[in-house]
C-alpha cells in the first residue's frame, strides 16, 4: 500500500495479485467449499490485478495508475464540489485515459481563464484485470442517453467520470446513471439546465460464473454492498444523484473497499444538506 497527503492532495492505493493481499500481506479468501470451475476461474480473473484508489486535490494535478492495456478502471467515489467549473474548465471526479496509462483526476474546475477555483474534490477508483470487450464513451454531455453497448449476460457498465460547472449538481434532479433497457446500455443524466455538465462510462465483459448484485443507497447512510466479503469481489458507482456542491473531501458518495478477507465494501452517501430533502443518492454494482 502506498500513501501520500499534502494540503492539497490525498492519495491512497490498495493492490491486489492473486492470492495474495498487498495490505499486510493476508491471504486472500478461500472457501471450503468446492465450487464450481466457472466460479473459481471468475474469482480469480476479478482478484488478479484488482486495485483501488483515491485522489484528491483541488488543482486538478492528476494521478498516473497505470497502463490501460492491462486494466479496467471506474469510478467507485465521488465528494465535494462540482458546481464551481466554467463551461470550459469543468469541475471533475474519475479516471480516464491519458496517452496509453490511466490517470486519476478529481478537482473543482477552473475559471474561464484556467485559475482553478480552490475546490476540493476527491474520487474513488476501482480497477480490474479484465479488459474483455471493453467499450468507452469518452466525455458526453448529461441531457440525453447515449448508447454505450448491447446487453450480454456477462457485461457490466459503470460510470468512469462525471464533471460540472457553475449551478451544476445543485438540485436533487441532478444525475448521471448507466442503465439498461433489456436490449442496450444507456448512459444518460442530468447536470445542469444547459446541459454543460459530462459524464463518462465504461463496459466490459466479466467471466463466465461472476454474479452481480446491484442497488441503490440513499442519504445519511452507510451500507455493505455486494453479497461477497474479501477481494474476490470489484464494486463500481453506476449513478449519483441529487446536490454535489460542498468542497469536501468526503461530502458525496463513496465506496470504500474491504480492509480484510473477511470485510465487506461499503457504500457511504452524505446527507443533503441545503434546501428540501433527499439530497443524494447512489447506485452501484459489485461483481463477485
Amino acid at each position: 500500500m502506498r500513501h501520500h497527503t499534502s494540503i492539497a492532495r490525498t492519495a491512497l492505493k490498495l493492490t491486489l495479485s492473486l492470492g495474495l493481499a498487498a495490505l499486510g500481506g493476508c491471504a486472500a479468501p478461500t472457501s471450503g467449499v468446492d465450487d464450481a470451475e466457472t466460479t473459481a476461474t471468475s474469482a480469480a480473473a476479478l482478484n488478479a490485478g484488482l486495485g483501488v484508489w483515491s485522489w484528491g486535490t483541488v488543482d486538478g494535478t492528476p494521478l498516473d495508475i497505470g497502463s490501460s492495456a492491462t486494466q479496467t478502471c471506474f469510478l467507485s467515489g465521488v465528494a465535494g464540489d462540482l458546481s464551481s467549473g466554467s463551461p470550459t474548465h469543468g469541475a471533475f471526479a474519475g479516471v480516464r485515459i491519458a496517452g496509453t496509462n490511466y490517470v486519476v483526476q478529481a478537482y473543482g474546475g477552473a475559471d474561464l481563464n484556467n485559475v482553478p477555483m480552490g475546490k476540493a474534490v476527491n474520487a474513488h477508483v476501482s480497477c480490474t484485470s479484465i479488459t474483455t470487450n471493453r467499450v468507452r464513451t469518452g466525455d458526453r454531455h448529461l441531457g440525453s442517453s447515449t448508447p454505450i453497448a448491447s446487453v450480454t449476460p456477462q457485461r457490466r457498465c459503470f460510470l468512469e467520470s462525471v464533471t460540472g460547472i457553475q449551478q451544476g449538481w445543485v438540485d436533487d434532479v441532478d444525475n448521471a446513471r448507466v442503465w439498461n433497457d433489456g436490449t442496450t446500455w444507456f448512459l444518460s443524466g442530468e447536470g445542469d439546465f444547459l446541459n454543460f455538465s459530462k459524464a463518462s462510462a465504461v463496459c466490459i465483459d466479466f467471466p463466465i460464473g461472476s454474479t452481480t448484485d446491484t442497488g441503490t443507497v440513499g442519504q445519511a447512510t452507510t451500507t455493505i454492498i455486494g453479497s461477497a466479503p474479501g477481494f474476490g469481489t470489484v464494486c463500481g458507482l453506476t449513478g449519483i444523484f441529487g446536490r454535489f456542491h460542498i468542497s469536501s473531501w468526503t461530502d458525496g458518495a463513496m465506496i470504500n473497499w474491504p480492509k480484510s478477507p473477511t470485510d465487506f465494501w461499503h457504500l457511504t452517501v452524505s446527507p443533503g444538506k441545503t434546501e428540501t430533502s433527499p439530497g443524494k443518492s447512489a447506485s452501484y454494482a459489485c461483481v463477485h
